[in-house]
């Protein structure tokens, strides 16, 4: 049955709004724009446009489409991802208009579980429903945290089932301390409390870990392929963690996956040397730590930057040169000889805290301060094809700036 141009206008808005409130918040700063008008009707309801586009369309019947679109290219994975939340939530759409917030979280974890582990998407599913619980309780009560692994291929026989005993506050107590987690089963029966301080050659694994360090121990129990870990954070965030690597997390209510091999891929360029890309890699592993410390912070990695102090000026205010020359004598006998990417991630995610951006040449060394007899260049002058910024803002955001866009402008 056709519809008329009135109801085909409610349909648009209603589709747009579900699109800008449970969508684009999942994605890494994207935007959404449309609707558009596209030549033939789509085979796909989600389909690339550019790598950095995506079309997604009002249905399979019609031409109307949205465009979401971002710096970072849109990888495989996530385009499945998105597309699989919205073929649930349309549903909703036709029958009772914008969804409502529990039913397009409830959307949400469902295909996330989905997305960790398909053939155990019910145990996470209810894992996340209980730590969601639990971080209401965790409010009233007073906060705590609390860390489960799931043993993917592995059954417990005679044991006591988790969720039976959800209720009962002795649970939360095991694998609520740092270090600790409660390990369970595919059934969730509980296996017992395992530690999770690293070995010696571990601790080089925990500075190379995807994931926030505080939280970096966590991430390193799911190495071995057949392990999950869910984790409620004493904030109330649910961070859930895969291969090393924090993939999912609940803050700031709502959802968030990281695509990090894109976002690294992004910073990384083909003709980068062993050592520029390990400072590049301890650049965005470093505004990681930042970005879920809830504070704001930038690094940029700029060839030569002692060349390049007219543009520099713009960020270190040379009104307070006392205060700056303090500043940077203090960072210098922090840091003495060592680079960027050789000091520990705790220590580099406080230098950035102190300098506010924090400046690397491509090697790793640190840019300290500005040089009064530095040879300054115009912007024509420089090859700025190296430069690379990140920053991030105070909700856990990154940015990344590369040599096409304005100069400096991360900072």
């Amino acid at each position: 049955m056709k519809k008329n141009h009135m109801e085909l206008e409610i349909e648009i808005a209603v589709f747009r709004e579900t699109l800008e409130s449970y969508i684009r918040p999942l994605t890494y700063q994207a935007k959404l724009s449309g609707p558009f008008t596209d030549a033939v009707i789509p085979l796909q309801e989600v389909t690339y446009d550019t790598p950095h586009r995506l079309k997604i369309f009002l249905s399979k019947h019609t031409r109307i489409y949205f465009l979401l679109q971002r710096r970072l290219p849109f990888g495989s994975e996530e385009k499945e991802l998105f597309s699989d939340i919205i073929e649930r939530l349309r549903g909703e759409i036709l029958q009772r208009g914008v969804p409502d917030y529990a039913f397009a979280m409830e959307v949400t974890e469902s295909v996330a579980a989905s997305f960790m582990d398909s053939q155990n998407a019910n145990l996470i599913f209810r894992l996340i429903q209980l730590y969601k619980k639990w971080a209401i309780s965790s409010l009233e009560e007073g906060h705590f945290s609390h860390t489960t692994g799931i043993y993917l291929g592995r059954l417990t026989k005679k044991s006591v089932n988790l969720f039976k005993m959800a209720e009962e506050k002795a649970v939360r107590a095991m694998g609520s301390s740092s270090g600790t987690l409660l390990a369970i089963d595919k059934n969730a029966d509980i296996i017992g409390i395992e530690t999770l301080s690293p070995t010696t050659g571990g601790l080089q694994k925990l500075h190379d870990v995807f994931a926030p360090v505080s939280v970096g121990d966590v991430a390193l129990w799911t190495g071995p392929r057949g392990k999950i870990a869910i984790m409620l954070t004493e904030k109330g965030e649910i961070l859930l963690f895969k291969n090393r690597q924090l993939i999912f997390a609940w803050y700031f209510s709502q959802w968030q996956y990281f695509p990090h091999r894109l976002l690294v891929e992004e910073i990384f360029e083909k003709h980068n040397s062993q050592e520029e890309m390990e400072v590049r890699k301890a650049a965005y592993l470093t505004a990681l730590d930042i970005a879920f410390s809830g504070k704001k912070a930038s690094i940029g990695i700029l060839t030569h930057p002692y060349r390049k102090n007219k543009r520099l000026e713009r960020i270190y205010q040379t009104s307070a040169q006392k205060s700056n020359r303090n500043k940077w004598n203090l960072i210098s006998s922090i840091v003495k000889e060592k680079k960027f990417q050789n000091l520990s991630r705790k220590v580099r995610a406080e230098l950035c805290f102190m300098s506010g951006a924090l400046i690397l040449d491509t090697t790793g060394e640190l840019f300290v301060g500005l040089k009064d007899n530095a040879h300054s260049h115009g912007v024509s002058e420089l090859n700025n094809e190296m430069d690379v910024g990140i920053k991030v803002n105070g909700i856990g955001i990154l940015e990344i700036y590369k040599s096409s866009d304005i100069p400096l402008a991360f900072a």
